[in-house]
């Protein structure tokens, strides 16, 4: 059985779409736990289990630690345990891959080595990302991990496995075409991210690649329009993969 942790906060406009794709690209079964904040009404989709987080706590990481908490008593350490972002979903049919994976590497996780960390010195973020994060039941069980608040998202977790010797499976950007140096990424052919899809689409990248302009994370504030444009990309296409089944193959990746 494959355990699927996702969150959608203020926003439905990605669980249709999420839930179509992991529904024709997953082999093995499945369950979708389904965390909604600040979301009226609960969209009838497949396989899917809505916990409603509005009270529960504003932090995404604790948000994901508090998912776990919910299955874990009824799964098996053999389960595949898969934190996803609300944006990100399966392009291709993507389990058994990622279950012969996790034979050899406990961790199988995008790596968003394309992106910085400002708050860091803009240095790469090399950790295992949970926009899409899978392991086993057992392994995140037996070793007690937690994602925890920290500049960048699952930082601790890479910390973990440096410190233990383990290495995880990386899921590298795999895009022929970039219409931005961060979203609209595709990761081993297999594993769509839009990014920032519930939140204002700015990132380590926008703030790294423009040090010039000064301000560091503050950027924003003093560049709004560099948001505005990011935000109209961002809309353009998501219309044009709900649009288009196949854009994300052709126009990102360019096969058929």
């Amino acid at each position: 059985m494959i355990k699927i942790c996702t969150i959608h906060h203020e926003s439905n406009k990605f669980i249709k779409l999420q839930n179509d794709y992991f529904k024709n690209n997953t082999i093995d079964e499945y369950e979708i736990y389904c965390g909604i904040s600040k979301i009226d009404g609960e969209p009838d989709v497949h396989n899917t289990n809505y916990i409603n987080l509005t009270n529960i706590t504003t932090h995404h990481a604790f948000r994901l630690n508090y998912l776990y908490q919910l299955i874990k008593h009824t799964s098996s350490d053999d389960d595949i345990l898969v934190f996803v972002d609300s944006d990100c979903f399966p392009i291709q049919n993507w389990d058994e891959y990622i279950k012969e994976k996790l034979i050899e590497f406990p961790i199988v996780a995008v790596q968003r080595k394309e992106n910085y960390s400002a708050p860091m010195g803009c240095v790469p973020e090399l950790h295992p990302h949970p926009c899409f994060f899978a392991t086993t039941v057992g392994f995140w069980k037996n070793y007690d991990l937690s994602f925890n608040i920290n500049e960048t998202a699952g930082y601790d977790i890479g910390v973990f496995l440096n410190n233990n010797n383990m290495d995880f499976y990386k899921l590298l950007r795999s895009n022929t075409v970039n219409i931005h140096p961060l979203m609209f990424g595709v990761y081993d052919d297999i594993i769509y991210h839009h990014g920032a899809g519930n939140r204002p689409p700015y990132d380590g990248v926008d703030v790294c690649l423009r040090q010039r302009l000064g301000h560091g994370v503050e950027m924003d504030l003093f560049y709004p329009q560099i948001l505005n444009f990011n935000q109209k990309l961002s809309n353009l296409v998501y219309d044009e993969i709900l649009s288009d089944k196949k854009f994300i193959n052709n126009f990102l990746l360019g096969i058929k």
